[in-house]
């Protein structure tokens, strides 16, 4: 917590004087920033998410090409 908001929290009158805002606006506003940060962090998460799971299909993928050429390279190539 900042010390504007500690000092803003002990003595409420005194926003008005500093922000030109009332206090209950300032803990609106405060309130409505903290939820947007949270939602933006939460797409974020997800994208994250996303991101891990193409990466981790991406390697079975290459895993199973590999077997797949091992067995075309066992069996003494392709169509024989």
């Amino acid at each position: 917590m900042s010390q504007l908001r500690a000092h803003l929290e002990r003595h409420p009158s005194e926003t008005t004087r500093l922000l030109g805002l009332d206090y209950d606006q300032l803990i609106g506003l405060i309130t409505h920033a903290e939820n947007l940060y949270n939602q933006q962090k939460k797409v974020q998460d997800n994208s994250k998410i996303r991101i891990i799971k193409a990466e981790m299909l991406m390697l079975r993928f290459r895993r199973e090409l590999r077997v797949f050429a091992k067995c075309l390279r066992f069996r003494g190539g392709l169509y024989r």
